[in-house]
């Protein structure tokens, strides 16, 4: 699991690998706002503070100032919105001139060879995107996958209440943690059928109240469909009719012939 961290500061983005700790795999430079300090409103040239996650991705087949490609954060997410916060249109992207440091509108800007070779440690919709001014012990990120007694509280909360527990199977399961901002974040493959599989995220942000301890404030989620078996299990069998191969479906209730060359392309049948 990766985590994308840009320190304004040192106007760097870093690729951060979790395993038992933090550990640099990657980094770059990269350009933020023209204007210093956390963005309050639109068109006030700031690059945003927080946790942040890649909402979608856009191509280009030639370069513009943009470069070929950019990644479209979150901006506002659930905590700046709180905040009173606004403006949108903050992405991570290349650009068709030289790098000059605090040059964007907002964005964070890389050389388009560098933004090329971050996109192999992105996962959408699960990687952090973590802005800071300055990484310090005062600003610490905490990255921690949850212990064993934590896992079916998480569980619960990340999904709705539609869905069963026992139908999830997490591919990865954690919190991040930075000041104030707090998430949680699974990416996990659900059976909502015998027969259909799906590959799911779930976000949730979440607050602490010293009164009432972490309260679930926002629940984000998507799941799309990884396979999709029919109703009922069929066999595919090889026969000769006519001097020529045909295949016969044979389901539980019935058998149903098909002619081979209706079904061109269709080849290595396993029964």
């Amino acid at each position: 699991m990766y985590l994308i961290l840009v320190e304004k500061n040192f106007q760097r983005l870093r690729v951060l690998e979790f395993g038992n700790e933090l550990r640099v795999v990657a980094e770059y430079p990269c350009a933020t706002g023209e204007n210093l300090g956390i963005k309050e409103i639109r068109g006030d040239s700031k690059t945003p503070e927080g946790i942040y996650f890649i909402t979608q991705i856009f191509r280009d087949t030639k370069i513009t100032i943009f470069g070929d490609r950019a990644f479209h954060l979150d901006y506002p997410n659930f905590f700046d919105r709180d905040a009173g916060r606004n403006g949108d249109g903050i992405f991570i992207h290349g650009t068709n001139k030289v790098l000059q440091p605090y040059s964007t509108n907002g964005c964070i800007t890389l050389a388009n060879h560098d933004l090329d070779h971050l996109e192999q440690f992105i996962n959408q919709l699960t990687t952090p995107v973590v802005i800071v001014q300055e990484f310090d012990s005062r600003n610490k990120i905490n990255i921690a996958k949850l212990t064993e007694n934590d896992f079916s509280l998480a569980k619960s909360l990340l999904l709705t209440e539609e869905i069963k527990p026992e139908n999830i199977e997490y591919n990865y399961l954690y919190i991040v943690n930075l000041g104030s901002q707090t998430v949680a974040v699974g990416d996990f493959i659900y059976r909502p059928f015998n027969r259909s599989i799906m590959r799911g995220a779930s976000r949730l942000y979440l607050k602490y109240w010293p009164t009432e301890g972490w309260i679930a404030s926002q629940r984000l989620w998507r799941a799309s469909p990884l396979q999709i078996y029919p109703e009922f299990p069929f066999k595919v069998l090889m026969a000769r009719k006519s001097q020529s191969r045909a295949l016969t479906a044979a389901t539980q209730t019935e058998n149903t012939s098909i002619a081979a060359n209706s079904m061109p392309g269709l080849t290595n049948l396993v029964p």
